[in-house]
Protein backbone atom coordinates (compact mmCIF):
# COMPACT_ATOMS: atom_id res chain seq x y z
CA UNK A 1 0.00 0.00 0.00
CA UNK A 2 1.10 3.56 -0.92
CA UNK A 3 -1.39 5.75 0.98
CA UNK A 4 -1.69 7.43 -2.20
CA UNK A 5 -4.07 10.15 -3.19
CA UNK A 6 -7.04 10.25 -6.20
CA UNK A 7 -7.06 13.81 -7.49
CA UNK A 8 -10.04 13.36 -10.23
CA UNK A 9 -8.65 10.70 -12.21
CA UNK A 10 -4.83 11.25 -11.50
CA UNK A 11 -3.53 9.02 -8.61
CA UNK A 12 -0.39 10.07 -6.89
CA UNK A 13 1.64 6.69 -7.03
CA UNK A 14 -0.29 5.09 -10.41
CA UNK A 15 0.11 8.14 -12.29
CA UNK A 16 3.41 10.05 -10.94
CA UNK A 17 4.87 7.74 -8.72
CA UNK A 18 4.63 9.58 -5.81
CA UNK A 19 5.06 7.91 -2.31
CA UNK A 20 3.92 9.57 0.66
CA UNK A 21 6.21 10.59 3.33
CA UNK A 22 3.74 9.61 6.12
CA UNK A 23 -0.17 8.44 5.05
CA UNK A 24 -1.81 11.47 4.09
CA UNK A 25 -5.11 12.45 6.62
CA UNK A 26 -7.39 15.27 5.89
CA UNK A 27 -7.41 17.53 9.32
CA UNK A 28 -10.73 18.00 11.22
CA UNK A 29 -12.15 21.49 9.95
CA UNK A 30 -11.66 24.14 12.74
CA UNK A 31 -15.29 25.37 14.70
CA UNK A 32 -16.31 28.63 13.98
CA UNK A 33 -16.80 30.07 17.39
CA UNK A 34 -18.66 33.30 18.29
CA UNK A 35 -18.37 34.65 22.26
CA UNK A 36 -20.11 38.04 22.86
CA UNK A 37 -17.98 39.70 26.09
CA UNK A 38 -20.38 41.14 28.42
CA UNK A 39 -19.72 44.62 29.36
CA UNK A 40 -18.58 45.13 32.47
CA UNK A 41 -19.18 41.51 33.59
CA UNK A 42 -16.91 38.05 34.15
CA UNK A 43 -16.90 35.50 30.77
CA UNK A 44 -18.67 35.95 27.92
CA UNK A 45 -21.65 34.48 26.30
CA UNK A 46 -21.24 31.25 23.62
CA UNK A 47 -23.32 31.75 20.59
CA UNK A 48 -21.56 29.26 18.69
CA UNK A 49 -24.18 27.29 17.96
CA UNK A 50 -27.13 29.98 18.22
CA UNK A 51 -28.41 29.90 14.80
CA UNK A 52 -30.16 26.67 13.77
CA UNK A 53 -28.59 25.00 17.19
CA UNK A 54 -25.45 23.37 14.95
CA UNK A 55 -22.04 24.23 15.26
CA UNK A 56 -20.43 26.05 11.70
CA UNK A 57 -17.16 24.95 10.36
CA UNK A 58 -14.04 26.76 8.49
CA UNK A 59 -12.31 25.49 5.80
CA UNK A 60 -9.95 22.70 5.91
CA UNK A 61 -6.31 23.56 6.16
CA UNK A 62 -3.05 20.98 5.75
CA UNK A 63 -0.26 19.66 3.42
CA UNK A 64 1.13 16.13 2.52
CA UNK A 65 4.49 15.73 1.73
CA UNK A 66 5.55 13.20 -1.32
CA UNK A 67 8.94 11.19 -2.11
CA UNK A 68 9.40 11.75 -6.02
CA UNK A 69 10.92 8.02 -6.88
CA UNK A 70 13.17 7.46 -9.90
CA UNK A 71 11.25 4.75 -11.15
CA UNK A 72 9.59 6.92 -14.18
CA UNK A 73 11.24 7.70 -17.98
CA UNK A 74 11.65 11.03 -16.99
CA UNK A 75 13.39 13.87 -14.59
CA UNK A 76 12.39 14.61 -11.57
CA UNK A 77 11.99 18.35 -12.54
CA UNK A 78 9.45 16.99 -15.34
CA UNK A 79 7.77 15.07 -12.84
CA UNK A 80 7.20 17.81 -10.81
CA UNK A 81 5.89 19.97 -13.52
CA UNK A 82 3.62 17.15 -14.33
CA UNK A 83 1.85 17.68 -11.20
CA UNK A 84 2.13 21.63 -11.06
CA UNK A 85 0.40 21.57 -14.24
CA UNK A 86 -2.15 19.53 -12.76
CA UNK A 87 -3.00 20.85 -9.17
CA UNK A 88 -1.39 23.98 -8.60
CA UNK A 89 -3.87 26.55 -7.46
CA UNK A 90 -6.97 24.20 -9.27
CA UNK A 91 -9.82 23.17 -7.72
CA UNK A 92 -10.62 19.42 -7.21
CA UNK A 93 -13.90 17.94 -7.24
CA UNK A 94 -12.89 14.82 -6.41
CA UNK A 95 -10.03 13.51 -3.86
CA UNK A 96 -10.19 10.22 -2.66
CA UNK A 97 -7.66 8.79 0.31
CA UNK A 98 -6.26 5.22 -0.98
CA UNK A 99 -7.26 4.59 3.16
CA UNK A 100 -10.26 6.17 3.26
CA UNK A 101 -12.04 4.35 -0.27
CA UNK A 102 -15.50 5.08 0.78
CA UNK A 103 -14.86 8.91 0.73
CA UNK A 104 -14.47 12.04 -1.09
CA UNK A 105 -13.49 15.53 -0.67
CA UNK A 106 -13.48 18.93 -2.22
CA UNK A 107 -11.42 21.90 -2.46
CA UNK A 108 -8.07 23.87 -3.85
CA UNK A 109 -4.09 22.24 -3.75
CA UNK A 110 -0.95 24.43 -3.87
CA UNK A 111 2.27 22.34 -5.13
CA UNK A 112 5.12 23.71 -2.67
CA UNK A 113 8.62 23.12 -3.42
CA UNK A 114 9.79 20.94 -4.40
CA UNK A 115 13.33 20.09 -2.63
CA UNK A 116 15.51 18.64 -5.28
CA UNK A 117 18.29 16.15 -3.21
CA UNK A 118 20.93 14.10 -4.43
CA UNK A 119 19.48 10.95 -3.20
CA UNK A 120 15.94 11.72 -3.48
CA UNK A 121 13.54 14.65 -3.84
CA UNK A 122 10.07 15.48 -2.28
CA UNK A 123 7.02 17.74 -3.11
CA UNK A 124 4.72 19.18 -0.85
CA UNK A 125 1.06 19.73 -1.63
CA UNK A 126 -1.22 21.92 0.34
CA UNK A 127 -4.48 21.82 0.72
CA UNK A 128 -7.52 23.76 1.74
CA UNK A 129 -10.67 21.86 1.36
CA UNK A 130 -14.48 22.10 2.29
CA UNK A 131 -15.31 21.47 5.76
CA UNK A 132 -17.54 17.96 4.71
CA UNK A 133 -16.42 15.20 2.78
CA UNK A 134 -18.65 13.59 1.05
CA UNK A 135 -19.75 9.29 1.10
CA UNK A 136 -18.43 8.03 -2.64
CA UNK A 137 -22.26 8.15 -4.24
CA UNK A 138 -24.01 9.80 -1.64
CA UNK A 139 -24.96 13.51 0.63
CA UNK A 140 -22.25 15.32 2.04
CA UNK A 141 -21.61 14.87 5.45
CA UNK A 142 -19.05 16.62 8.20
CA UNK A 143 -15.39 15.26 8.97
Amino acid sequence: MYHSVTFNNKNTWDDWHLIAAAPPVVNPPPVRKNFVELPGGNGSIDLTQFLGGQTRFGVVEGSWEFVITDQVSMTREQMVQMVVDYLHGKRIERVVLEDNPDYQYSGRFEVVGPKIGKSYSTLTINYTMDPFKKKVGSEVTSL
